[in-house]
C-alpha cells in the first residue's frame, strides 16, 4: 500500500500533539485538585486546631490535664476516607504496594497519560529524508517501521501505550 509522505508526517505530528495536550490537561486538572486540597486544609481543618492550641497554652501555664478527647482529630485506622485532622500531603498518584498493587490518588483523573513518542519522532525524521512523495508499507518495514497501526491509533485517540 502506498502512503503519502506529507500525510504520514502530519498524522504523526498530530498524534504527538494530542498526546502532549492530554498530558498538559491532566497536569492542569491535578494542579487544580492540589490547590483545592490545600485550600480545604487551610479553611476547614486549621481553624479546628486554634481552640486546641489556646487550651494547650492555658493547660501548660496552669498545669491542667490534656486529654486525647480534646484533640481535633479522629483516629480511625481502617478507613482512609475519614478526615483525620492531620495534614497529609496531596497524593498525585502512585501504585499501592502490597496486596492488589492498585492505583491510589487524591484526585479522580486517573494516571498521567504516557508519552512514548520516540518511534514516531524517528519516523518523522526518516520521512523528512525521503525524496519521493509516496512510500509503501513494505519500504517502511524494510527500514524498521513494522507496525503503523499504533501511529493511526495515536492520531485518532491522542495517546498510545
Amino acid at each position: 500500500m502506498k502512503l503519502r509522505v506529507a500525510d504520514l508526517i502530519t498524522t504523526a505530528e498530530q498524534g504527538i500533539e494530542r498526546a502532549k495536550l492530554q498530558q498538559i490537561e491532566w497536569d492542569t486538572n491535578v494542579d487544580a485538585a492540589e490547590q483545592e486540597w490545600e485550600r480545604r486544609w487551610k479553611e476547614e481543618i486549621v481553624p479546628n486546631w486554634r481552640p486546641f492550641r489556646d487550651h494547650l497554652t492555658l493547660a501548660l501555664k496552669k498545669g491542667l490535664p490534656i486529654t486525647k478527647d480534646q484533640l481535633p482529630v479522629t483516629f480511625d485506622r481502617y478507613n482512609d476516607e475519614k478526615a483525620t485532622g492531620f495534614y497529609r500531603p496531596f497524593n498525585r498518584g502512585r501504585r499501592r504496594h502490597g496486596y492488589g498493587n492498585e492505583w491510589q490518588a487524591d484526585h479522580e483523573f486517573g494516571q498521567r497519560p504516557v508519552l512514548k513518542i520516540t518511534a514516531f519522532e524517528t519516523l518523522i525524521d526518516f520521512l523528512g529524508t525521503v525524496d519521493d512523495e509516496t512510500v509503501t508499507t513494505a519500504q517502511l518495514e524494510r527500514v524498521g517501521f513494522r507496525s503503523l497501526n499504533k501511529l493511526f491509533e495515536a492520531a485518532a485517540n491522542g495517546y498510545w501505550e
